[in-house]
C-alpha cells in the first residue's frame, strides 16, 4: 500500500508543480462515488471554482466523464474508460 501512496504524491507533486508554472491554482476535493460525485462536479463548474478537472481512479463506465463531456468541460483522466473518445488519458 506504501507504494501506492508514495506514486500518487509524487503525481499531485508534479501537477502542482507544472500548474504553478502557469500561475493556476490546484484544489483536490473528494467526494464518494456515484451521483454525488457529478453533482459536485456541476456545482463547481456552475460557480466558476474550477475550469478542468483530472479525474483519478477512472471506472469502465464512469459518470464523471459523461457528465463533463456533456456540459463541455475540460478534463484529463488518470485512467481509463471503456468510451475514450473525446477524451484524454
Amino acid at each position: 500500500m506504501r507504494i501506492v501512496h508514495t506514486h500518487f504524491a509524487n503525481f499531485i507533486a508534479g501537477v502542482t508543480q507544472a500548474a504553478s508554472g502557469y500561475n493556476w491554482t490546484v484544489t483536490i476535493a473528494a467526494e464518494p462515488s456515484g451521483q454525488r460525485v457529478t453533482e459536485a462536479l456541476t456545482r463547481l463548474v456552475d460557480e466558476r471554482k474550477a475550469d478542468g478537472f483530472i479525474l483519478l481512479c477512472t471506472l469502465t463506465h464512469d459518470r464523471r466523464v459523461e457528465a463533463l463531456k456533456t456540459a463541455g468541460v475540460p478534463f484529463t483522466m488518470f485512467g481509463r474508460t471503456e468510451e475514450a473518445s473525446r477524451c484524454a488519458w
